[in-house]
Formats: structure tokens, sequence, C-alpha cells
């Protein structure tokens, strides 16, 4: 499993490569090329060095062993599949790549644009000391009128249609330099190891699998019964929606602190519906928790995701799924539910709409890529809104 986890994170990560460079417009899964820095109108010296650092260590907390480097590069006790120079040297542009998407990822999250030089002005600054690309930056981070362009700011890219949420190319050549990367002082890193990552693996035993109309109406009391539907079609063959349960501390998966189920998936064709008309109907028995959507695909969904809270005897419908929609969200209204699903009475009495709250988030051990999702029209966590200034 080892051996295998690495090469998805490995070849994931010079996907990013190729998606950068083939991509027409910025996405959640590549980092603008060029020369790029941090601007937030209005914004103070004291906030950009606060979110850089804190968003340097979420990126670099994925790797294992991770640190920067004197040049802002991230060095990782992992080591390549294959040996060899070559081997390596494409390993070591690939964790560039993973922490350059992390570090735009999360700092368009918390409100702050993507700037461009060109290419003359951005490489005369490149060439700077550390100590004097600092300065230039921290005096253009709130300004109004900045240097460059703006490539990229926090759009819901992962719950809109069309987004890309995974892409394994051949490898490009591309420019990535991170300004922000190059002049921060890698003493200043303050990194809080990341959980053990678990790859999806719908077969898994931690796994809720979809109940048929039988064990529907025996879901215990001490289990929730979650009804969810969906209809339409992806454009992307890969794409999914995985949700997993919270466990007692960050660090910990909440199947090995109680051996009960933490995860399931909201979609898929390697499922049989409950019900199927102009949609896939499907119940799963959950047991109680707070459960997010960790991730779409590719895209882990740490810095702010929607939950719902399951308590034991409930009965919930997580909503209809249109995948042809514009904007991904779900319509909780309980009369678009189809008629004669395998409910008893007690259970279609107890059965409400989920409550769910957009802003989760948890310590980030990105495989590929780090961003944020919220379903619109939702309410929030307290003081959370994604692509904005946080609520001191």
């Amino acid at each position: 499993m080892e051996y295998v986890g690495r090469l998805v994170s490995a070849a994931c990560a010079l996907g990013l490569m190729a998606g950068a460079a083939m991509a027409a417009t910025p996405d959640a899964t590549v980092a603008a090329p060029g020369y790029t820095y941090f601007n937030r109108p209005g914004a103070m010296a004291a906030d950009y060095d606060r979110d850089v650092a804190g968003c340097i260590a979420t990126g670099v907390a994925g790797f294992q062993d991770g640190r920067l480097d004197k040049h802002g590069e991230v060095r990782t006790g992992a080591t390549p599949l294959f040996g060899g120079v070559v081997p390596g040297i494409m390993f070591s542009m690939a964790n560039q790549v993973r922490l350059q998407v992390s570090l735009q990822n999360c700092m368009t999250v918390a409100g702050w644009r993507v700037m461009r030089l060109d290419d003359a002005q951005g490489a005369a600054l490149w060439r700077a000391a550390p100590e004097e690309i600092a300065r230039q930056l921290g005096a253009w981070a709130g300004a109004e009128r900045p240097p460059g362009d703006v490539v990229r700011s926090y759009e819901n890219d992962a719950a809109r249609r069309g987004a890309v949420v995974f892409a394994i190319h051949t490898i490009p050549r591309l420019s990535l330099h991170s300004l922000s990367l190059r002049a921060f002082d890698p003493r200043r890193l303050q990194v809080h190891p990341a959980s053990k990552l678990r790859y999806p693996d719908i077969k898994a035993k931690y796994v809720a699998k979809p109940l048929d109309a039988a064990a529907v109406g025996a879901v215990p009391s001490t289990e929730a019964l979650a009804i969810f539907s969906f209809s339409g079609k992806s454009p992307s063959k890969y794409d999914f929606l995985q949700v997993r349960r919270f466990g007692p501390t960050p660090e910990t998966h909440a199947w090995d602190a109680d051996g009960r189920p933490d995860e399931f998936f909201l979609w898929g064709e390697q499922w049989k519906p409950l019900s199927k008309t102009d949609r896939e109907v499907y119940a799963v028995a959950l047991p109680p928790g707070r459960w997010r959507i960790l991730s779409r695909s590719t895209l882990e969904l740490c810095l702010g995701a929607p939950a719902f809270e399951a308590k034991a005897d409930d009965v919930i419908y997580l909503g209809h799924f249109d995948l042809d929609a514009g904007m991904l969200s779900p319509d909780l209204k309980l009369d678009s539910l189809p008629a004669g699903l395998p409910i008893t009475p007690e259970q279609r009495a107890r059965l409400r709409p989920a409550a769910w709250l957009n802003g989760a988030r948890w310590p980030c051990f990105p495989a590929v890529a780090i961003f944020a999702m919220e379903f619109p029209g939702l309410p929030a966590e307290p003081g959370y809104r994604a692509g904005v200034p946080a609520t001191p």
C-alpha cells in the first residue's frame, strides 16, 4: 500500500505540472505560472506576513518530513520510486509544483489575489536578496493598484461545473517563480505534521456501503439513516465527492478510534441505487458524528468544506445533487424525493433535511492540492467566508 500511495501521489503531483501548462484559465489544481506574489487591497504588511507564513506551513506539512531550504524550495524525507538523477530531479520539481499550488490556493481562500509581474520586472526582483524581495512584497501587499496582473482569486471553483478536479498528463516545461516563497525565511516555518494520508478505496471496510431496500428499514437506532440522490453527469470521468467523519482528534481517523465506518461517497457508478427514475437515490447507515466533504476528486477541501451532523436514530436527507447544474449545491426540499422509497412510516415521520454548514476545517494532508468548497445558498460556520479576510 505504501508503494501504491507513493505512486499515486507522485503521478498526481507531476500531473499538476502539465495541467498548469494546458489550462486556458487558472483553476484549483494548478498554480498560476510566472513571477507571482500576493495582494489584498487595504491589507497591512503584518496581515501578509501572518497569512503567507500560515499557508506555507500548511503546504509543507503535507510532505513527509517537509522543510524549506533557503531558496524557498521544499525538501522531504520521501524518495523517488526509482533511483537515478533524472527521477530525483522530476520528483523535486513535482514537489515544488505541489507546494506552490497549495500556497496559492490557501492564500486565495484567505482573500488574497495572485499577482503576476511581467517577466523583466519579475526576473529582476527574483535576483535580489531575499530581504529585499520581502521588503518589496510587504509594500505591495495592500496596494490598491499593485504592479502586474491579477491571475487568480477565489471563485469557488471546486463547486463549479467543468472545474478541473483531476488530471495526469506528460510533464511540460513551465515557469513557476513564487516571490513569496523566495523571500520567506525558513527559520520562521512552524510545521505541524499532518495526520496520516488515507487514499480513496470504495471497497475498504471503513467505507459505508449503500443499503438495499431490505436493509433500509432495519437500520438500528444507534445509527443515522442518510438518504441522498443525484442526476446528470459530470464532465470529468474521475469526479466524486468523498465524505468522512471527524475523529476524536485532528490526527485520528474515526475508524481507528471506534472501528465504525467513517467514510462514504456521494455518487459513483459502482453502486446499485435504491431507486432510479430521473435520478439515482441512495441510502447509507452512518455512525453518529460530524461528517464533512473531505475531497472532490484530488482536491482535498481542508481549507473549508460543507459538513453536517448525524445523530443516533436520525433520518436525514442530504439532498439532491444535480451534476448538470452550473454550481453544485444540494436541493434539500423533501418533496423532491421520489415516492415509493422503501422506508418505514416511522422513518418517514422523522425525515428532515440535513443541516449543512459551509466552512469545516481540519489539518491538511494534501495528496495533490488543497482548496475550499462551498454550497452556495447554505449557511456557514461563524466567521467563515472563503475569499475574504478572516473575521478577527
